[in-house]
């Protein structure tokens, strides 16, 4: 049994003695993290001592003094690491250091729904080979539910390396993860009730709303820069189509999971029909064997428009075939939970989360449909409903531990919602150096939390309000513009050591990173951001 409790101390005293195994992680939401520290729990109780480290302050020259190397990685976007990984991952990818000393494994997390499914894990087993390193085990491939796969690396990495170091000794194996998380509390489903919700900007045709949900359990902690997961529930009107297109019946029985349930209730609330993959439509592709689908897989940048564009209802409206009760359930597969940045200190708002939550609607075949968990969260629940959720730490998006180091933090849209949180708890110890780079469609529909905002800087809390209003003039400006804009004045921050928070689009993200490295000493190098997030000066949180 893994013990419950990380000994990530152990090492004290020790510190001129190198570790057994190396544990190298790289994570987004925190899986990699929990998996890396369980490996290191289940190995120093057998007596082996270990190292574990963030690749985010990890290079590959001290590969050249270890001798093994256990790698859990997470897969972000197209196949790229997670952000925090990614000055570890270049730095890899562009190194000819020899490795024939190192022996590795590697336990890589993905989700089999997407093209790329552990693709970072993949890439870097690729070039560690090319580096002369030998495989202890064979790479494991964990999918979201990760935690038989991972339990079995976690075993057969253990068992290589006692042959190889002490094959006399009996193993005493983990026979299960522990139920912590990274910062070691419960991975547990909380019950919240939605106490209060209110649209912040009634003029706009886009609909965003702030929504309190009152979570009053003494287990429940976060931090600003967390998020929780929600499962949603799908839209009836969705259902009710794709029911009557398939000609089935919402009471018709299936079995799912070696149970009998209704269709409907599946498809309502087990099944992901809002959002589509390329699994999702090779799948219906197998048993519809349609060639015009056919072609459609074969097309790269035509199927991930598709994907982007589309749901379940529409892929078996424009690619007609016939599918079995049990076929649909299939091709639908799970569906997935959605993630809300919180928008509140708990420090400041004990008791409750708020969120920003974006309703997302779109026009399909002449109908409009909804976003399954934006609508069940801004629409369909009435106040005073009850929902599930789970509350997701990210510990690579936090507010510094000293409360006078000076913040820049930049968003557009909803983005906005962890940096309320952020000066929440800045406005509570009286933390002055704050700037905020803010950008929208325009001022007047599009202001999120304006009023607070605006307050905030009248009291002095925000030193600067920079505000990117793209449709407010001919010519379009974003935020990455303010940041040329204002080159002094970021510099003057920057040398005094501020931090730097950006959250928002990925493509939002990709401006606002090439804006900084103009900064640098050779424009549009990329090692001036890199440098900031070695230093722990430059974070991210993108979608």
């Amino acid at each position: 049994m893994i013990k419950t409790k990380i000994t990530s101390l152990f090492q004290k005293g020790q510190k001129n003695a190198p570790a057994d195994v190396t544990i190298l992680y790289g994570s987004k939401s925190g899986n990699a993290r929990f998996v890396a520290e369980e490996t290191a729990r289940y190995l120093s109780s057998q007596n082996i001592t270990t190292d574990v480290q963030n690749m985010k302050r990890f290079t590959p020259e001290k590969m050249g003094s270890i001798n093994y190397l256990f790698i859990v990685v997470s897969t972000h976007g197209e196949g790229d690491p997670p952000p925090s990984a990614v000055s570890f991952y270049e730095q890899l990818m562009a190194s000819d250091l020899s490795l024939r000393h190192l022996s590795y494994s590697i336990c890589a997390l993905g989700d089999s729904e997407y093209e790329f499914f552990c693709q970072a894990g993949k890439n870097i087993e690729r070039k560690l080979n090319a580096l002369g390193a030998q495989p202890l085990v064979e790479r494991a491939d964990c999918d979201t539910e990760f935690r038989d796969t991972a339990l079995h690396w976690i075993q057969t990495s253990y068992l290589h390396y006692l042959k190889r170091n002490n094959p006399k000794e009996v193993p005493i194996e983990p026979n299960q993860l522990s139920t912590v998380s990274p910062t070691g509390e419960k991975v547990q489903l909380y019950t919240g009730i939605i106490e209060s919700r209110h649209r912040l900007n009634p003029d706009s045709k886009d609909e965003i709303y702030h929504i309190v949900v009152a979570a009053s359990s003494e287990n429940i902690k976060y931090h600003p820069g967390d998020c929780i997961s929600v499962v949603p529930m799908n839209p009836g009107i969705m259902v009710d189509d794709l029911l009557h297109l398939s000609q089935f019946q919402w009471n018709q029985s299936v079995k799912y999971h070696e149970k009998n349930e209704s269709l409907g209730d599946l498809l309502q609330s087990r099944l992901e029909i809002t959002s589509l993959s390329q699994r999702s439509i090779r799948e219906y592709n197998e048993v519809t064997c349609n060639q015009q689908l056919a072609s459609l897989l074969k097309q790269k940048k035509r199927l991930k428009d598709y994907i982007r564009n589309n749901n379940l209802l529409n892929l078996l409206i424009d690619f007609p075939g016939k599918l079995s009760p049990d076929e649909l359930v299939t091709v639908a597969g799970k569906i997935k939970p959605r993630y809300y940045s919180i928008a509140s200190s708990q420090m400041v708002t004990p008791g409750q989360i708020h969120l920003t939550v974006k309703q997302i609607s779109y026009q399909s075949q002449s109908k409009t449909y909804y976003g399954a968990c934006s609508s069940h969260l801004s629409q369909f629940l009435k106040t005073g409903s009850e929902i599930q959720f789970r509350v997701i730490p990210n510990e690579n998006f936090r507010l510094p531990h000293k409360t006078d180091r000076p913040i820049i933090m930049i968003a557009s849209g909803t983005g906005i919602a962890p940096f309320i949180g952020f000066l929440q708890e800045r406005n509570l110890s009286a933390s002055t150096q704050n700037w905020l780079i803010f950008g929208e469609k325009n001022r007047k529909q599009n202001f999120l939390y304006g009023e607070y905002l605006t307050k905030l800087k009248k009291k002095g809390i925000l030193a600067h309000l920079d505000l990117a209003f793209s449709r407010d003039q001919n010519q379009k400006v974003y935020v990455q513009d303010k940041i040329k804009e204002k080159t002094d004045d970021i510099k003057t921050w920057l040398n005094q050591g501020a931090a730097i928070y950006v959250c928002g689009s990925v493509k939002m993200g990709e401006g606002v990173r090439a804006a900084f490295n103009l900064l640098g000493e050779k424009p549009e190098d990329a090692s001036f951001t890199n440098n900031l997030e070695e230093q722990e000066r430059y974070f991210e949180d993108l979608y």
